[in-house]
């Protein structure tokens, strides 16, 4: 078990980040969700499935990083780094959340619905919007008046991120989105 403090480190991150900007009054957050490959291991905790670059599933990890950019000088600077693994036990994946919403029947249902009656499950988007919220706070309190856009991949083009956003943060947003995408 690892004695690193995820949270103090993100902390720490972000009161670098509005030290080191005292006359910054916007900060552009980029959103990044990525993958730690791990093709070659085999015996490490939690150790889950990921995507290489070609699409393959192999070991691994997934992220999700913040990137923050200084609206007065353009410095970069890494404000928050969440790792996470799709088998660790109390990961539900999103398509069972909404299966278990609807009451549809699938395979896994009776572990699935047991996790999610403990509502101390986490996913992917679970993780990513509890990070745009926390990141959000943690730079208002430091500096309440500070401008915050959020830049989003396409991942994000889903209201319940933009409402977030726009409404309970009130942030701005930025996402690449496809012309052809259907909502799910």
């Amino acid at each position: 078990m690892s004695d690193i403090n995820v949270e103090k480190i993100n902390e720490s991150l972000a009161e670098r980040f509005i030290s080191n900007n005292t006359d910054m009054c916007e900060a552009y957050l980029i959103h990044d969700p990525s993958d730690i490959r791990k093709p070659y291991s085999k015996k490490i905790e939690n150790l889950g499935k990921v995507r290489d670059l070609k699409g393959n599933i192999i070991n691994g990890y997934s992220t999700h990083n913040i990137v923050g950019i200084a609206g007065n000088n353009k410095s970069v600077h890494l404000l928050s780094h969440i790792s996470y693994s799709n088998k660790d036990d109390k990961f539900l994946k999103r398509e069972f959340v909404k299966k278990l919403e609807k009451s549809k029947e699938f395979e896994g249902e009776k572990e699935a619905r047991e996790l999610y009656e403990t509502n101390e499950f986490f996913n992917k988007k679970i993780i990513s919007n509890e990070e745009i919220q926390e990141i959000s706070a943690r730079l208002k309190s430091l500096s309440p008046n500070l401008q915050i856009t959020h830049i989003l991949d396409r991942e994000f083009d889903d209201d319940e991120y933009l409402k977030i956003i726009n409404s309970s943060i009130k942030g701005s947003f930025i996402v690449r989105s496809k012309k052809t995408r259907m909502d799910d």
